[in-house]
């Protein structure tokens, strides 16, 4: 049985129900919800995002197609378009 409060004005918590098959299951979970509220925590204190998932290599690659290719010439522009 659960009893859900919902629409609470000016609300400072709330609860995360947690359910899995098995206990390694509910454990896996919970580590990685511990992980992302760790995660917002550190962003929101250091007011900085550091990018990851490859978005270094999209924002090179950006910048290669962008800005360095237009301007080279020869086996060099091949090399860079082959990156």
């Amino acid at each position: 049985k659960f009893t859900f409060v919902e629409d609470c004005p000016n609300a400072k918590s709330c609860t995360i129900l947690l359910q899995g098959p098995n206990q390694h299951s509910l454990t896996q979970f919970k580590d990685a919800l511990k992980d992302g509220m760790r995660a917002l925590k550190n962003a929101i204190e250091d007011k900085a995002v550091v990018p990851g998932a490859g978005a270094f290599e999209v924002a090179t690659s950006v910048y290669l197609k962008n800005e360095v290719i237009p301007k080279q010439t020869g086996k060099a522009k091949l090399g860079i378009e082959a990156f």
